[in-house]
């Protein structure tokens, strides 16, 4: 992929940072709903209900500002949302009142949202393009690692009782790196001029003038957005309720469940690299992601089995599969497509909108599949997983081959 500049790699390891410590900011409550659930007495819909505030407000916020993303201060705001976040994680370990948590977990989506595009447009506007291949697989890795870490940690702090301090560790380790971030912005970006107008205005950053979105590219947008709002309901939810279902099914204790639920996240490592790979084979971005999809599908039938025939193996064999392939579809939608537009098109625009649209599937994934599973059982919700990317691969390959002409002219595609 090319030699990366020194600066440029100081760039993406602090990007990498950055994002992926997000996560236990992230998934501090989603990675302890059963202890939250115990705790406080409340069941799977009110203990549920947090991290779908978390991802309305993360989904909302993403949508909202990819509009402004050419006018937010890359050196400064990532930096003030990680402060923001880790206080509002100190104020849920302290708090005894369990309301509260829901409204305080909608001012942490709202502000984390803004990290997202601010790394990816910052990526895109300072690496050449053989630098942004190698970012690709990097910043790939973070979601899948850091929701390994919120959960290994969340695990370990369970089996001591103390799940309540992952939210004091994540209170010092935010800030931390949101300080690195600004000391060395301008070093990493290796952009003086531009690092020196952003710390005299902070808030009013130089504004750059983008290519307009070719007709292709904003069917692609469309489409993706359609695809990746109704992926997330899988992914997420093989992630969140993955370990209920085994404390339920399978008898397994807290902790020992969330220790087999960090393969799921540690999937999507490789499920980069296959995504990448994949890409060599099949060059148009639709039909890469339709395939994945229908693999995904087959996935979690042997996942559905796995519980019908109370294997628990089998369950979480379907489950990492599916997860790895499922993390491939969104690294395509979310890393690879924005950062191939290049620098003369609005990075951070195509980026906080599609991970916006991801949020708005965490966010009926989290509540809305709690109040499914207590109604319709385990094997219910597996059904409906099949059925939703029955359905998207079903509607995406029609559309894709009644548009395909005009798809192909899509540089981005060829």
């Amino acid at each position: 992929m090319g030699k990366v500049g020194k600066n440029h790699a100081m760039l993406m390891t602090m990007a990498w940072l950055m994002y992926t410590v997000t996560y236990l900011g992230k998934y501090s409550c989603n990675a302890n709903v059963s202890g939250l659930m115990s705790e406080f007495n409340v069941g799977k819909g009110a203990a549920g209900f947090i991290p779908s505030c978390f991802f309305f407000a993360y989904g909302a916020s993403q949508i909202i500002n990819s509009f402004f993303c050419d006018r937010y201060n890359t050196r400064f705001i990532p930096a003030a949302c990680m402060f923001i976040s880790a206080a509002l994680n100190v104020v849920v370990g302290f708090t005894k009142y369990f309301p509260v948590i829901k409204y305080l977990w909608i001012i942490n989506g709202a502000t984390l949202a803004l990290i997202w595009p601010m790394l990816v447009k910052t990526l895109g506007e300072n690496l050449n393009p053989n630098e942004t291949a190698k970012s690709v697989v990097i910043m790939g890795t973070t979601t899948p690692l850091g929701t390994a870490a919120a959960y290994g940690l969340s695990a370990l702090l369970t089996e001591l009782n103390a799940f309540r301090t992952i939210f004091y560790i994540t209170g010092v380790i935010m800030p931390l790196l949101g300080l690195l971030w600004i000391v060395f912005y301008g070093k990493m970006t290796g952009n003086g001029a531009k690092a020196e107008a952003e710390a005299i205005n902070p808030l009013e950053p130089p504004k750059v003038k983008h290519k307009k979105f070719t007709p292709p590219m904003v069917t692609t947008i469309i489409m993706f957005g359609a695809f990746i709002a109704f992926v997330q309901i899988v992914k997420d939810g093989l992630q969140t309720w993955l370990p209920s279902l085994l404390q339920e099914v399978f008898g397994y204790k807290p902790s020992i469940s969330l220790i087999l639920t960090l393969i799921l996240p540690l999937s999507g490592v490789p499920g980069t690299f296959v995504a990448v790979q994949m890409n060599k084979k099949i060059k148009n971005l639709i039909p890469l992601c339709l395939t994945q999809m229908a693999i995904t599908l087959a996935c979690v039938a042997v996942a559905y089995m796995g519980i019908s025939l109370t294997l628990a193996l089998l369950l979480i064999s379907g489950c990492v599969l599916g997860y790895c392939f499922i993390y491939g579809i969104n690294n395509v939608m979310t890393n690879l497509f924005p950062l191939s537009l290049g620098k003369e098109y609005n990075i951070g625009f195509v980026s906080s909108l599609l991970n916006g649209l991801s949020y708005v599937g965490s966010t009926v994934s989290a509540y809305g599949l709690g109040e499914f599973s207590t109604k319709f059982g385990w094997n219910g919700m597996f059904i409906l997983f099949m059925l939703t990317l029955g359905v998207l691969i079903a509607g995406g390959t029609v559309i894709y081959f009644i548009f395909r002409k005009k798809l192909n002219n899509n540089p981005l595609t060829e």
